[in-house]
């Protein structure tokens, strides 16, 4: 006979080294699930915000307050409800940090734990910690976390699980247990895991009077800043305590001890017994420790809880079905399920078959009698159908057909949602998987593997909310593996007309003038940036200032090259654009002159050039073809005077598949094949690209200034639609994609302006900016 169970709180909490009988940031309160429902049910909250003390008494009620009223307010599972309130409280803080810088954000976490007779559910998201004593043993959950860590390992909102108040949406850790009298559940601060060991609270707190348990608790807590809530389980109209479980006497053969029960993930009703199909059918291993590396526990109705396996209780391997308790298995209800539809099915076949015995034999012909005669009776003849007895054949027939459809359907139905569930188990278990993986790469591939499973997923089932909620729970883990840093949809500065078919492969900027080289249709066009750095000055129509067709100095104009932005510096009078066109000459714009034709001597010597550049006045080829960047010195009529040869002979390089060059003293040469190097008065120097989670897969541009202007290295890779950030030593710093939108894909070049957070960057028939998180 089941125990008719209540329970007894307990809080306290330690501000300045005071201990106080009443906590902020906890809360218990009692109400029924639904208006019909008699039995009312024990919701308890502790909520901690990162980095606050416990003295933030506004904030702290007015997330108890959503929790509470979300969860009463759902008309859904148990599990729904938790889910629910979660997410709540997530909204309610990422509401709060809209507009505030990083330092000044509410990060949070949250343990709501719920009690109903013997059933108690938990659930969990961000800094949190819970206990729960069982027949002497206790366990807390989770039992490892990088929150449960001091000092934190990172910076609070890249830790994961994810706070409260970052993601608009957060996946809470949801578990279910059976209890029974002597049980005692604690809820605290993370502080309380820091402070005290897991042993030492299940000595203060199991088979302990209430104040007792406080009292231990409090002591062993010492001066930290603590808020802890003590809940002990017993039978209605008996005490709050349970002796302690004394030895069983010796019987004939030695028992063996019983274990604690285990935590169980909570699931629906459903889901269980599609669960427990799944192992027959061999689609998820019966042993848990083997589960581990395949799939995961089905996950609750509405909510996607994260796989950590340090998280997750173990389950035991395919033991015997336990025993019955007080109401009906869950377990028991989904086999019966599937017997009641098998024999359905074999019943409406049994059915079916008679139906179509009967019919046959109502339409089969009847043999008359013999006539006593001395003549055989002539042959009967075959008796026709009536139309009467067509229609009844239809009337039956055509519900059977439908009948049988109906379950094929039903059939078809639930081998989708088997396939469907299974996918996300399988997701789930990459992202356990992942997050225990010792190297960023194997990281990259189990998370790449999941989101793939995800996908599939959603094409069976895109309504299901689930689908989102996991994909973008993965998303956010990669994205915090590789350094990846999302960015808004980019504004655009310039755009060419249709008519006009451009394509920029070419930037440079130079104080407010920006020049677009086209060097398809062979021009150059200038525009000028407003005093906000975001739009361009109005009226402009865009003319080109250097035009393939052009007569300059007696020059007609061919098609050009490259571009760069040379200096006013030594015998450099004044700061201009050089343009080098496809017949290897020189030509400058100036904003006061308008375009000249430049000396250039030595061209004959370049074999393959593939990249050019302007650093103090001075003019760089890269000459892929023979192995060498050519360094101009500056004369009164341009470069009149032959290159240096900036390599020395002796010194080791391989300029072949180079794309790109930038300068800002030394030298950095990207290369197509995905290798950027670094190299100083012709010495390559270490740059290693330390950190990139994924290699360079297209690279096509790399920008760099002098320290005083730019302290980093950037790349443009259109292969995996992204520009990267790099130290100028070569360590990764972070990589930008966009949250929506392939810009990136078609981008050719880019400049970057870190005083202000900007980059800029061409891509198609298209100029654009987005700002950078500084």
């Amino acid at each position: 006979m089941a125990v008719d169970l209540t329970s007894t709180v307990g809080l306290f909490s330690i501000v300045d080294g005071t201990v106080q009988d009443e906590a902020p940031n906890l809360l218990v309160t009692r109400g029924p699930l639904d208006p019909q429902s008699r039995e009312a049910g024990q919701l308890a909250i502790a909520v901690e915000l990162v980095g606050r003390s416990l003295g933030e008494e506004e904030i702290y009620e007015e997330l108890l307050q959503a929790i509470s009223d979300a969860y009463f307010r759902h008309a859904g599972s148990i599990t729904a409800r938790l889910q629910e309130a979660i997410q709540e409280a997530n909204a309610l803080l990422v509401h709060a940090n809209v507009g505030l810088l990083p330092e000044e954000r509410l990060l949070g976490g949250v343990t709501c734990v719920f009690h109903m007779g013997q059933d108690v559910y938990i659930g969990q998201a961000g800094p949190a910690v819970v206990y729960l004593g069982q027949k002497g043993s206790l366990r807390r959950f989770p039992e490892s976390s990088p929150w449960l860590q001091r000092p934190l390992p990172s910076a609070p909102e890249r830790l994961y699980p994810a706070p409260l108040g970052v993601h608009a949406t957060v996946h809470a850790n949801l578990f279910h247990a059976s209890v029974q009298p002597g049980d005692a559940i604690v809820l605290g601060t993370t502080a309380l895991a820091h402070t005290v060991a897991t042993k030492d609270v299940g000595e203060a707190v199991l088979f302990q009077p209430i104040d007792d348990a406080l009292y231990n608790l409090a002591r062993l807590c010492g001066d930290a800043e603590v808020a802890c809530m003590v809940i002990l389980i017993h039978a209605k109209g008996e005490p709050p305590v349970a002796a302690a479980p004394a030895p069983s006497a010796p019987a004939e053969a030695p028992a063996e001890p019983e274990a604690p029960p285990e935590m169980e993930p909570a699931a629906a009703p459903e889901e269980l017994a599609e669960a427990e199909e799944l192992v027959e059918e061999g689609l998820v291993a019966a042993d848990w420790e083997t589960a581990a590396e395949t799939l995961v526990p089905m996950p609750p109705p509405k909510a996607v809880p994260r796989l950590e396996e340090s998280v997750l209780p173990a389950m035991p391997a395919r033991a015997p079905a336990r025993a019955a308790r007080g109401g009906f298995s869950l377990l028991g209800l989904g086999r019966a399920l599937r017997r009641g539809l098998a024999t359905f099915l074999s019943d409406a076949a049994l059915g079916f078959a008679v139906v179509v015995g009967w019919l046959a034999a109502l339409f089969r012909p009847r043999p008359r009698p013999a006539v006593a005669r001395p003549r055989p009776a002539p042959a009967a003849r075959p008796a026709r159908p009536s139309v009467r007895r067509l229609w009844l054949l239809l009337a039956v027939a055509i519900p059977l057909i439908v009948v049988l459809i109906l379950v094929t359907q039903l059939i078809q139905s639930k081998q989708r949602l088997q396939q469907y569930n299974g996918l996300l188990r399988m997701a789930e278990t990459k992202v356990g998987l992942a997050q225990r993986a010792p190297t960023v790469q194997e990281k990259q591939v189990l998370l790449t593997e999941a989101l793939v499973l995800v996908e599939q997923a959603r094409q069976i089932r895109a309504q299901d909310p689930r689908t989102a909620q996991l994909a973008a729970q993965v998303q956010a883990t990669l994205d915090q593996v590789e350094g990846t840093v999302r960015l808004d949809a980019p504004r655009v500065l310039y755009q060419a007309s249709a008519a006009e078919q451009a394509a920029w492969d070419g930037l440079v900027i130079a104080g407010s003038d920006v020049y677009l080289l086209d060097s398809k249709s062979g021009r150059v066009v200038r525009r000028t940036l407003d005093e906000t750095g975001v739009e361009l000055q109005p009226d402009q129509s865009a003319p080109g200032i250097v035009t393939r067709g052009a007569t300059v100095g007696g020059y007609t104009v061919g098609s050009l090259w490259k571009m760069a932005w040379a200096a006013a510096v030594d015998n450099r009078a004044s700061s201009g654009l050089l343009v080098v066109t496809g017949d290897r000459r020189l030509l400058e714009y100036s904003p006061r002159r308008g375009v000249s034709l430049l000396a250039l001597a030595g061209t004959d010597k370049w074999q393959q050039p593939a990249a050019m550049a302007s650093y103090r006045g001075n003019l760089y080829v890269l000459d892929a073809g023979g192995n060498q960047i050519f360094r101009y010195s500056a004369t009164a009529n341009g470069y009149e005077s032959p290159p240096d040869e900036w390599f020395a002979l002796a010194q080791t390089r391989d300029l072949r598949g180079a794309v790109d060059i930038a300068i800002d003293g030394a030298i950095y040469v990207l290369y197509g094949t995905g290798r950027l190097e670094k190299f100083k008065r012709g010495d390559k120097q270490p740059f290693s690209l330390e950190g990139l989670a994924q290699p360079l897969q297209q690279p096509v541009a790399v920008y760099a200034d002098v320290d005083e202007e730019v302290e980093h290295v950037y790349v443009a890779d259109p292969g995996a639609q992204r520009v990267l950030q790099f130290a100028k030593d070569g360590k990764f710093v972070r990589q930008f994609r966009f949250r929506e939108g392939d810009f990136f894909a078609r981008i050719t070049d880019l400049r970057v302006d870190e005083a202000n957070a900007r980059l800029y960057f061409t891509a198609g028939d298209a100029l654009y900016v987005c700002g950078l998180p500084r």
